[in-house]
């Protein structure tokens, strides 16, 4: 039976190379998803050395309470926003400030159909657009009638979860991009954005050799240049949607650091220590992002009832 001490270095070695693996990307089945949980090897490998040290170092109590701050800090940064509030997200009125875009995303869970939820949060949201992803043409059709909204374009579920569609408060004609992901992948000009709605696979089973493969393509599309001269590609971009990746794993975050026609890439409300979004009854995982060139002003998650996920919005400027 291993004792305490090879117990805890057992525990800081595998949590040492549970943390390295997320620094490249690994498109082997398996590897995502532990990516994806390295926040808890980041708890878990000071709290393993501070035993460590608690053992061989005795009465060395200076050098204890340093590393126990330290670890304590890592469990606020990390854990911390994991922790769903006892009194739901917080509230966002409906007024948004002059030259602010509100962005909404929602994966809707394409099994339901949420429209009147959807509409509700819209209507105390009040944003310029709205992103659904794993939605369905009568979930849309719904969310219109009981919203006022308009969808951009049809919608194309294919044999399921593939519809996804932008919605806005005046009609706009939006274009389908066709060969980045599986699932449909809607663009719009909205309040003098471009916006692009994403959902993309899920990096487990079969599918993570083509959940990298479409990262990786949507980094190619915005770094694609706007030289064919088209106005509404040298406008602002806003990307939003169920990416199904965490800032974890470095195909996302080389995703998010692209620089989209000299500009740099932000992830509204993001990052490692942003509010998780999935699952919704009890976020660990923030698999939701609005990457925008704009300016974050301000940026929270929202739960929506019948869905799996937590919707995330953004105040651009």
């Amino acid at each position: 039976m291993l004792g305490r001490p090879a117990a805890l270095a057992i525990i800081a070695v595998a949590s040492a190379l549970w943390l390295v693996s997320a620094a490249f990307p690994i498109p082997v089945r398996g590897i995502p998803p532990l990516q994806a949980f390295s926040w808890l090897a980041a708890c878990a490998l000071p709290a393993a050395l501070v035993g460590l040290l608690a053992h061989v170092s005795g009465r060395r109590r200076p050098l204890l309470t340093f590393l126990s701050t330290g670890l304590a800090l890592a469990l606020i940064t990390l854990v911390a926003p994991r922790i769903p509030s006892p009194f739901g997200p917080p509230g966002k009125d409906a007024t948004v400030p002059d030259a602010t875009v509100r962005i909404l995303s929602l994966n809707t869970l394409w099994t339901t159909n949420n429209a009147r939820a959807i509409s509700q949060t819209i209507s105390e949201l009040n944003p310029d657009a709205v992103i659904l992803a794993e939605t369905t043409p009568e979930e849309v059709a719904d969310v219109e009638a009981h919203s006022g909204y308009h969808r951009a374009g049809p919608v194309e579920p294919g044999e399921g979860a593939g519809g996804v569609q932008i919605l806005s408060r005046a009609p706009v004609r939006g274009r389908d991009h066709e060969g980045i992901t599986e699932f449909q992948m809607p663009e719009a000009s909205v309040a003098g954005a471009r916006i692009v709605g994403v959902h993309t696979l899920a990096p487990v089973a079969g599918d993570v050799g083509g959940w990298d493969r479409e990262l990786r393509g949507l980094k190619q599309f915005l770094e694609s240049p706007a030289g064919d001269g088209d106005p509404h590609k040298l406008a602002p971009l806003i990307m939003a949607g169920d990416f199904n990746a965490t800032w974890w794993h470095p195909q996302f975050r080389a995703l998010a650091g692209t620089r989209v026609d000299g500009r740099a890439l932000h992830d509204c409300g993001g990052g490692l220590t942003g509010a998780p979004t999935w699952p919704s009854a009890a976020p660990t995982l923030r698999l939701d992002h609005i990457l925008t060139t704009l300016t974050c002003e301000d940026a929270g998650t929202v739960k929506v009832d019948g869905t799996d996920h937590r919707g995330v919005w953004a105040d651009l400027i």
